[in-house]
């Protein structure tokens, strides 16, 4: 069974639908983590949690750090650690490099360059807006690469994990190439 953490800031009817379907993965135990305290997680949702961390700012890197470390003492470690808001991607990224978790790095999240205060300087953005369409290629190319389902997500892919790819599965024609 893979322990995985689900990030989930705010416990919106979407969101809660979202976090369900992972919880309900064969062979994952899914906690949540967000700011929620757990008599106001929904019931339908609880029933297929594993867990629950309640942080005050689930954007915050330190705070979910800590709330993976918490999961861990009471799930055993946590493998996996996902989210579904974009605000999430580099926090989560960062928090799983420092932890040691797999999954999408800092780099592959979008962090942004901290030289300036907006966090891009006009060098880049000059270089950025002269190589639009390149930009676009790169992302396309990148979203191939990153491209997965829920389940891969949650769980890593287990053809993959196991050294099983296969001709039939998007995700191991991806890995082979």
């Amino acid at each position: 069974m893979v322990v995985a953490a689900f990030v989930a800031p705010f416990l919106m009817p979407a969101t809660v639908r979202f976090v369900g379907t992972a919880a309900q993965l064969p062979g994952v135990r899914l906690a949540v983590i967000t700011t929620a305290p757990a008599d106001q997680v929904p019931a339908e949702l609880t029933r297929h949690l594993a867990g629950h961390w309640r942080v005050d700012d689930a954007l915050d890197r330190q705070q979910i750090a800590d709330a993976v470390r918490g999961l861990s003492r009471q799930l055993g470690p946590v493998e996996r650690l996902v989210g579904a808001l974009e605000q999430l991607q580099v926090p989560l990224a960062e928090v799983r490099h420092a932890l040691g978790i797999p999954g999408i790095d800092v780099d592959t999240a979008g962090a942004p360059d901290n030289n300036t205060p907006d966090g891009f300087g006009a060098d880049q953005a000059t270089a950025a807006a002269s190589h639009a369409a390149d930009t676009q290629r790169q992302r396309r190319t990148l979203h191939r690469k990153v491209r997965m389902t829920l389940e891969e997500a949650a769980v890593g892919c287990i053809k993959v994990l196991r050294g099983k790819v296969t001709d039939i599965c998007a995700t191991c024609r991806s890995v082979v190439s």
